[in-house]
This record gives structure tokens, C-alpha cells and sequence, in this order.
């Protein structure tokens, strides 16, 4: 009996562990708030048969309650069933009714203790929840269990947790539970300041209505809507005498009576009186431009590169174009062939990452610049990345994209095989590998259908699936072909 029990114990532990290594949504920023975790728990009480019991505790921080832990083990010997937790409110200091849906909590999480003396398997159960809180809120965490079961909710006789009381019913009437206490833990995510978000920068003419937007702001307990908005001018042109129109509003607007630039500052407040960092829009300014690099690409050392930018200027000003390379491999010295184009090219000399950047100007100055990762591979290198690109896809396709599931595993197979060729130097055996791999995948390139019939067969059976894979095989061999 002593040898089962064991087992029974250590069974237990394990999957309760394994059932607390699953993290509460944002519980990595929740800070333990309101706990009684007594040195030396009592087996007080027994939640048996149709009971419910509470333990009632105080909200110290405003914010969103993430967790409850309680210390809670089955009785050795009884029927297990599983156990609920619930959040209710109070009244009068008795939970009230539930502020959220009971929290299920399988048997087989439950520790086994085999008397109420021992306490060596009991352990926290977490149930996980997201239910906003405010400061001085007088909650109970409330555990029920089935008709036949009987479990340990661990604490001590005679209170110690001055904000708490034990209650216990059957029915909807709660009656306190002497001056007993239970160890819980509660975790609450804090309630951080709004974020005032006054929109973007923008160009406008002299008299022109402006509408701001201050919908972009948040808050994480109280909806944009409901935030309180102030707005203000931070600055305006000299001898201008603009006012706003709903500065206290979410969209106010105001008309510019002066060329130049208007910066217009948001504060947002939310519902527990937090405020915001102030938020800028300025109205009037010329807008840098921004650029666009192209594509990433995957290319051979010693082949030319095509770098292909554009810009765009909010203004309509001129844009001066400045090419760099920002990285490269050690050991390079690859340099753009003509840096101040729009498209121009440059030589990877040695293999590795190559992060090309191009950075527009106006006659202001620089804008905002964009990069593109070229990736530089041996031929061997090169022909592994296709091929293992190509077995990616294939391995993605739909079921009706394919002959059948065999055929799909049978063409991923042969590309990992041409994959472990070229890794150990065989090109030979990693030509041969693809071109089996192009034959099943060629139809539509070499007669615009699927091959339906024969031994060389097509496995990818419609046109658009074998135009996401041939390209790939046909340069993975062609890199490899001497």
C-alpha cells in the first residue's frame, strides 16, 4: 500500500507540474499582489460532497487580476473529481455572485495526500483569468468540487490574514468559517498610463481645415472612446491667432491662418486618472521621403546583383538617391557600381550577408532609408538552400495539389536526399536527385499541362503548385551543372 501510494504521489506531482509550466496570458508582467501562504498549513477544510468554499481577499493594485493560486491536494483513497475556481464578487464582505466563468481544474492535477498530517505533495494549483480589478476591491476565490469527492484546501486554524475571511455553503447563502484562513496567492497586472497617439505629420495650404485624430491612442483598461482628450498648441508661426475647434474631443480640428508649421500636442487620461506622455503632430513641415530597396535576395558568389530602389517625396520635392553596402562578410571588398542611381548592381565576392541600403534626400536632407539582404552562397550552397526551399513547399501544398500523400512524402524525400548529397560534396549523385525531382514537376513548364500519364508522371498535379517548386529545382541544378 505504501509503494502505491508513492506512485500514486509521484504520478500526481508530474502531471501538476506539467500542468503549471502553461503561463496565464501576460502573467510575465503580473506582480503577486494580495497572499497568504502560511509556514505550517492545517488541513482546513475538507471540501466534501456539494460544498463551496471562498476565501475572500482585497485587490491591492489596480489593474487585471491574471492568477489565483491556491494550495489545494486530494484526499489518499477517494474518488477523484475534478475541481472549478471561481472569482465572485461581495457584499457585506460575502462573495456575492461570479465575476467570471469557472476555471476547470482536472483531478489528475490534483496532489494526493494520504492523511491530513502529511504535506509533502501538496502544492499550488493556478487558475488563470483576466478580469480588471481596482484597487480595494473585496474579491473571494471560490473552489467547488463534485457530490463524491473529498479534497484538503490547505491554511491554518485561528486567521492571520487580516483582510480575509473563509466562508462555505451549499446553497447561495454563505456562512463564515471561524477565523480559519487559506493559503492563496493572487497575481494582478498593474494598470499602466494611456498612450496618446496625435497621428501623423502631414502638409497642408493656408487656410485649410485640419482634422486631428487622436483615435490611435490606448489604454489597457479603458476603451479610446472613453479616454479623456486634451489637445493644445505647442507651437505656431509668429502673429498667428489659430485656435482648436473640440479640443477635448478625439478629433478636433483647426484652420491655419499663417504659412509654417503647427506642432499640436495630445495628453490622454484614462479612467483610473493616469495620464500620458504628450503626443505631437506637426502640421505644415516638409515631409522627408522615404525609400524602398527592393527585395531580398539569394544569389552566387561572383553573379551580379541588381539592386532596384524608388522613393516617394510627400511633398513632390526631387529625390537625390545614395547607395551602400551597410554589412558585408568578412574579408569583402564588393562595392556598389554606381552608388547615386535609383538601380544599380554590385559583385558579392565572398559568401555570407550583404545588407545594401538606400537612403533618399530632398533638398531638406536625408529621408527615411530602407535595406535589402543579399544573401551570397557557394554554388554547392546555393543549389542546398533551393532545394531545401522547394522541399518546404512541397511540404505545404494541399492534398489536392498532389497525386497522393505518398507521392508527396516520396518527392520531399528526394530533394532531402539531394540536400545530404551536396552536404557531403557528391554533386553527381545531387544533379541526379534533382533532375528525378524536375520530372515530376515539369509538365506545365515544358508543355503548359501536368504530365498525366506514364511512368514519369507529374506528383504535383496543377500548374500553379508546380510554378511555386520548378523554379527552385531548375536553379538548384543549374548551379550545381558545370
Amino acid at each position: 500500500m505504501k509503494l502505491l501510494t508513492a506512485r500514486r504521489r509521484v504520478a500526481s506531482v508530474l502531471t501538476l507540474m506539467c500542468a503549471l509550466l502553461t503561463a496565464a496570458p501576460g502573467d510575465a508582467a503580473s506582480i503577486k499582489d494580495q497572499a497568504f501562504e502560511s509556514a505550517t498549513p492545517d488541513t482546513i477544510p475538507t471540501i466534501f460532497r456539494e460544498y463551496r468554499w471562498a476565501q475572500t481577499f482585497t485587490v491591492g493594485v489596480t489593474g487585471t487580476l491574471t492568477r489565483i493560486d491556491i494550495l489545494v491536494a486530494q484526499m489518499f483513497g477517494v474518488q477523484p473529481q475534478d475541481l472549478d475556481v471561481t472569482i465572485f464578487d461581495t457584499i457585506a464582505g460575502a462573495p456575492h455572485l461570479p465575476l467570471t466563468a469557472p476555471f476547470h481544474i482536472p483531478a489528475a492535477s490534483v496532489p494526493i495526500v494520504a492523511h491530513p498530517s502529511s504535506f509533502d505533495s501538496y502544492a499550488y494549483l493556478s487558475a488563470t483569468f483576466a478580469l480588471p480589478v481596482t484597487t480595494g476591491d473585496v474579491l473571494a476565490i471560490v473552489v467547488s468540487t463534485g457530490s463524491s469527492s473529498q479534497y484538503y484546501w490547505a491554511g491554518v486554524y485561528g486567521g492571520g490574514y487580516p483582510r480575509g475571511q473563509l466562508y462555505a455553503t451549499t446553497s447561495n447563502t454563505w456562512s463564515p468559517s471561524g477565523t480559519e484562513d487559506q493559503a492563496f496567492r493572487t497575481f494582478v497586472a498593474a494598470s499602466g498610463p494611456p498612450v496618446a497617439n496625435a497621428g501623423s505629420n502631414r502638409t497642408v495650404r493656408s487656410g485649410t481645415t485640419v482634422m486631428l485624430d487622436g483615435s490611435g491612442s490606448f489604454d489597457d483598461n479603458t476603451d479610446t472612446p472613453l479616454l479623456q482628450y486634451a489637445w493644445s498648441f505647442k507651437s505656431a508661426p509668429d502673429g498667428s491667432a489659430v485656435t482648436l475647434t473640440g479640443a477635448n474631443t478625439m478629433t478636433p480640428s483647426f484652420t491655419p491662418d499663417l504659412a509654417g508649421n503647427y506642432v499640436v500636442q495630445l495628453v490622454v487620461t484614462d479612467s483610473d486618472g493616469l495620464s500620458s506622455q504628450p503626443s505631437q503632430v506637426t502640421i505644415g513641415e516638409n515631409l522627408p521621403p522615404t525609400a524602398s530597396a527592393g527585395q531580398d535576395q539569394l544569389v552566387m558568389v561572383g553573379e551580379p546583383v541588381t539592386l532596384r530602389g524608388t522613393a516617394v517625396d510627400p511633398d513632390g520635392d526631387p529625390i537625390a538617391y545614395e547607395w551602400r553596402l551597410a554589412s558585408a562578410p568578412t574579408g569583402s571588398l564588393a562595392q556598389i557600381a554606381q552608388p547615386t542611381l535609383a538601380t544599380t548592381s554590385f559583385v558579392p565576392d565572398v559568401p555570407g550577408v550583404y545588407l545594401a541600403m538606400l537612403t533618399p534626400s530632398d533638398f531638406v536632407g536625408p529621408g527615411t532609408s530602407a535595406t535589402a539582404t543579399i544573401t551570397a552562397a557557394t554554388a554547392t550552397g546555393y543549389a542546398e538552400i533551393q532545394a531545401q526551399a522547394a522541399a518546404a513547399r512541397v511540404r505545404d501544398l494541399p492534398a489536392d495539389a498532389m497525386t497522393s500523400v505518398g507521392n508527396q512524402n516520396a518527392l520531399i524525400q528526394l530533394l532531402s536526399n539531394a540536400v545530404v548529397a551536396l552536404q557531403n560534396g557528391d554533386a553527381t549523385g545531387a544533379q541526379q536527385k534533382l533532375q528525378q525531382a524536375i520530372s515530376r514537376v515539369d509538365g506545365c513548364a515544358l508543355q503548359g499541362t501536368p504530365d498525366g500519364n506514364g511512368p514519369r508522371r507529374d506528383w504535383i498535379t496543377t500548374c500553379a503548385a508546380q510554378e511555386q517548386i520548378f523554379p527552385l529545382l531548375l536553379a538548384a541544378v543549374t548551379a550545381i551543372t558545370p
